[in-house]
Order: structure tokens, then sequence, then C-alpha cells
């Protein structure tokens, strides 16, 4: 299973592959049954991340900088 996500600050689209299993946890994640860390510890948290909101790693960083400044 692909997921395609389109970070909403760049823009970019990036692709989350699952294997069927992971992807049945998604879904379980998705109907409110746990913590996406908790259903998919076997993905990045990166892909975890995209898969949450959108944001792709090299935008997190920048939006994390930006509370520093």
């Amino acid at each position: 299973m692909d997921i395609v996500t389109e970070c909403p600050v760049c823009k970019s689209a990036h692709l989350v592959h699952l294997t069927r299993t992971q992807g049945l946890r998604y879904g379980a994640y998705r109907a409110g049954k746990g913590h996406i860390q908790d259903m998919l510890p076997d993905l990045s948290a990166d892909d975890r991340e995209r898969l949450i909101t959108g944001i792709c790693p090299e935008c997190f960083v920048s939006l994390g900088e930006e509370d520093y400044e």
C-alpha cells in the first residue's frame, strides 16, 4: 500500500510505502485505536510524521528552528 502525502509547507509530494500488515495497523490508528508510534513502530519517525501531518523532514526542522529565533 502506498500513501502519497503533500507537505503543507513546501507542497512537495512524498510516498510512504506500507506493507499489508502496516496498512491494517495504520487503518486502526486512523480509527482512533492507538498512537501511531505504538501502531507503526517499524516506520521511521519521518514517515510517521508524514502520515500524521504531511510535513516533510526538511520543513519539520525549519519549523523547529523558527521557535529558537
